[in-house]
């Protein structure tokens, strides 16, 4: 009995499924998404300076929700990474506030001695990104000729954080850091045409845990593309 009432859940979602795809045919679901991005921040640290060259990619799955003929709504799932590369050490130092407990730390970035050789350095963050995001399409039934428009927000849980180092002795990676938040919010915007798009992506609070570390905005600027529709 459970056997076939297994069966008989598959047979009815597999249909549904197939009722759906036929009815979203001509329609631009935009499903799996690939970015390349430039990545900067916003913060109060005076010492830091980001290089030009700090980037980062994503991928995404994002399943779609039709509103309307033309506005969809969209939830995924997805992985990003963003690499910071600057001339400063993150450290964490004793925090300066005596009333917290014993051993408490404060993260900070201090500059990089300018004759210690240092070839590259860079902080690495890597979360798994969970948007949700209201969709505009401008000819739904234009597969290939759509003009595409897309806002929402956005939860970025921490998977890893590292920094790396380059010098004259070698490479050196840190991954202890006790300050960082878990949790991070934001919100992006994506404009395109069929395959690619612009995309805006910013956050709504710092890396690190408020009063344990500068207060540090990323953000990513750059292009998407479709890769399944």
């Amino acid at each position: 009995m459970k056997s076939f009432s297994l069966f008989t859940l598959i047979v009815i979602f597999t249909l549904s499924m197939t009722a759906q795809q036929e009815h979203l045919e001509a329609r631009n679901r935009d499903r799996v998404l690939a970015d390349f991005s430039f990545t900067g921040w916003s913060h109060d640290v005076s010492d830091l300076k980001t290089k030009w060259y700090s980037r980062g990619v994503g991928l995404h799955y994002i399943h779609n929700f039709e509103i309307s003929e033309r506005f969809d709504f969209g939830l995924g799932v997805g992985i990003k990474n963003s690499n910071f590369y600057h001339r400063s050490n993150l450290v964490e130092i004793t925090h300066p506030d005596t009333t917290l407990e014993a051993g408490s730390t404060f993260s900070t970035f201090t500059p990089i001695d300018s004759n210690a050789g240092v070839e590259r350095n860079k902080l690495s963050l890597s979360y798994f990104s969970f948007p949700l995001e209201f969709r505009y399409i401008g000819k739904p039934g234009k597969k290939n000729k759509a003009f595409k428009f897309a806002l929402g927000v956005h939860a970025n849980y921490r998977m890893n954080v590292h920094t790396k180092r380059v010098d004259a002795t070698g490479k050196y990676k840190d991954f202890n850091f006790n300050n960082l938040e878990k949790w991070t919010f934001g919100a992006h915007t994506r404009i395109g045409y069929h395959r690619t798009a612009l995309q805006l992506e910013t956050s709504f609070n710092s890396i690190f845990k408020k009063n344990f570390g500068p207060t540090m905005l990323p953000f990513r600027i750059g292009f998407v593309y479709t890769l399944l529709d």
